[in-house]
């Protein structure tokens, strides 16, 4: 049912498309107010007296103003109109803007804007006027109109056509069962899904579980099983918290339409060309379009590039669910933050950033996470500024370490400790804490691809992202070589050499090999005829693809080695005491390698050579 406080304004209404859908409004049962502007065209007025008699002999809901009569335009202050309808007519934006700017002025509460465009589609003089609208709270509409002026009878049809789906997507927007104006969000009947369950989507999904029915949602089979006796193999959450979510853990994507929400929080990895490689946000879309029911928001939180969403999903979402976005669903997107192996940083407390497509959709995004966060919800005003800000956050901390890494090759051709250096540095009160190290996983060393890949097709070449990716992927290569250099300075015999490798991990505490640099030093260092083993207590042999002459051992089954690689900073091998350390290494001269500057030098016999980044 239509309330009668749902007003829509037309302007251009003694034009032939304002006329015919002011008429069709009525019919509908929406309040209408036709209005012209002040200097409107002699030739309409006997249109003006056609109109007004049958606009009238249709209803008593419309009230006609010119723009000039300020005293009638006076008596609608404070009305809520929750459709301006502007045609865009070449480029019309500033007679439209200024059009807006008088309404708002005049006391009128706008809460929708609908620009019905021609041929030209938006220009860029539209896309910003549209920008300060959104910035304005105001949700914008847009609808193509290809129908020109014509006095022939076919095109006037047409336009009658175009006219009607015109106010169908009007009143379809408005009284959607499902629609997102209803009353704020009710946490027992409130039904959220997410897609995806590995290192992101699972702590969501139990986070939401707090406040919502939630339906957990992945493809992989065994993860499901997996969850359903309450496991949980990346370790990220524990058997009780799992068993006391009561969430429904399902591979089945028609329980998705029971949805009111849909977080999708799918990988998004890089391809061998180090591009993105978007096929499970893809497929992930068109799983959720088959399923899709109307009035629900989707919400993604995978690392993309800005523009990914309503160039790459939304049209995804569109064509395979035959439903329009703005109308029938609603999408918003929110980057995850998740520190996978981190458990003071958990989705309860950290801060999250809420976009969409309109305002409505982005108050119930923000009710919807503030209800289960104790932190801030910071609202952003476009899809693309949210992607951009977690896009930017990764890559911040990549070059930050590239920078890191870099200092460190120079301060090793000089012959002095990087660390001392860092730790002098840091004296100074904005000096940022950073340190060389490996970066791989999932982010840092996936993610500046993406913005790399979207710069390049925009016509920008970002050398200095380029520059830094490049120099932190060639470090298992760097550190390699370098310990090739030490085996050959201290004159040890390749063909004798056991080497140990201490973290296998792309990062301590966790399960996740992906991208793993500690892996890649492995790889180089096995076409040498090394004997090489490999501890990390955080994975399995089921998880360890065996490696040629490496194999994956218990700390306690290791060989005293040659050379010790401190990889990954497990909190195991942090634990390990002096004299646990010193047995890791044979009684001869031997070498030390802490990638991560955390080993003393009391840990140290005599016997061992230390190097580090």
């Amino acid at each position: 049912m239509l309330s009668q406080k749902e007003t829509i304004l037309v302007t251009n209404c003694l034009e032939l498309d304002g006329f015919h859908l002011s008429l069709l409004l009525l019919k509908m049962g929406f309040f209408v107010i036709g209005i012209e502007e002040k200097q409107s065209n002699t030739r309409n007025k006997d249109m003006l007296k056609q109109a007004r008699k049958l606009i009238l002999e249709e209803s008593e809901q419309f009230c006609y103003l010119s723009q000039s009569n300020e005293k009638g335009i006076k008596h609608w202050e404070g009305t809520e109109i929750s459709f301006v309808v502007l045609f865009q007519k070449g480029d019309s934006t500033d007679i439209n803007e200024q059009f807006i700017t008088f309404l708002l002025e005049s006391g009128m509460d706008v809460k929708r804007i609908a620009i019905i465009q021609g041929n030209a589609g938006q220009s860029h003089h539209l896309a910003d006027a549209i920008r300060r609208w959104k910035e304005m709270r105001m949700e914008v509409v847009e609808v193509q109109n290809p129908v020109v002026r014509s006095k022939d009878r076919n095109v006037r049809r047409k336009v009658e056509d175009v006219i009607s789906n015109i106010g169908e997507k009007i009143r379809n927007h408005l009284t959607s069962p499902k629609n997102i104006n209803d009353e704020s969000l009710d946490n027992k009947q409130t039904v959220v899904g997410v897609v995806g369950l590995g290192y992101v989507g699972l702590p969501a999904a139990v986070g939401f579980a707090g406040k919502y029915k939630v339906i957990g949602f992945d493809i992989n089979k065994q993860r499901i099983d997996s969850l359903k006796m309450h496991v949980d193999h990346t370790g990220e959450m524990t058997k009780d918290e799992l068993k006391n979510s009561c969430i429904q853990f399902t591979n089945e994507e028609a329980k998705l339409r029971d949805c009111d929400f849909i977080v999708v929080a799918v990988p998004t990895p890089i391809n061998d060309g180090k591009e993105p490689d978007l096929k499970l946000l893809e497929r992930a879309s068109a799983t959720i379009g088959r399923n899709l029911s109307a009035g629900t928001i989707v919400i993604f939180e995978s690392t993309v590039y800005p523009g990914t969403t309503e160039e790459v999903c939304i049209p995804v979402l569109e064509a395979y669910s035959s439903m329009k976005e703005g109308v029938d669903f609603h999408v918003g997107y929110s980057p995850e933050r998740i520190n996978p192996g981190d458990k003071e940083h958990v989705f309860e407390n950290i801060e999250k950033v809420a976009s969409a497509t309109n305002i409505e959709a982005l108050e119930k995004i923000y009710g919807l996470y503030q209800k289960v966060l104790t932190a801030k919800v910071h609202k952003v005003s476009s899809i693309k500024v949210a992607e951009a800000s977690k896009i930017i956050e990764n890559t911040q901390r990549d070059i930050n370490i590239a920078f890191m890494n870099e200092l460190s090759q120079i301060f090793h051709k000089l012959n002095i400790d990087t660390y001392e250096v860092l730790k002098a540095a840091g004296t100074k009160w904005n000096f940022l804490p950073f340190t060389p190290g490996l970066v791989g996983g999932h982010c840092i060393g996936v993610d500046p691809y993406y913005l790399i890949h979207k710069s390049k097709v925009e016509g920008y070449q970002p050398r200095f992202l380029a520059a830094a990716r490049e120099l932190n992927d060639g470090m298992p290569e760097y550190i390699g070589n370098s310990l090739l250099k030490l085996i050959y300075d201290h004159q040890l015999t390749e063909s004798e050499i056991t080497i140990t490798m201490l973290g296998i991990t792309f990062k301590e505490n966790i399960s996740d090999m992906r991208n793993s640099k500690a892996l890649e030093i492995v790889k180089f260092l096995q076409s040498h005829p090394f004997q090489i083993q490999v501890c990390d207590p955080h994975i399995t042999n089921e998880q360890f693809q065996d490696e040629g002459q490496t194999t994956l051992r218990k700390i306690n089954e290791l060989k005293e080695a040659d050379v010790v690689i401190f990889a990954v900073p497990h909190n195991e091998f942090i634990q390990m005491n002096q004299d646990t350390f010193r047995s890791l290494f044979k009684k001869q001269k031997s070498i030390c390698m802490d990638l991560k500057g955390i080993i003393s030098e009391d840990m140290l016999a005599k016997n061992i050579i230390m190097w580090r980044l």
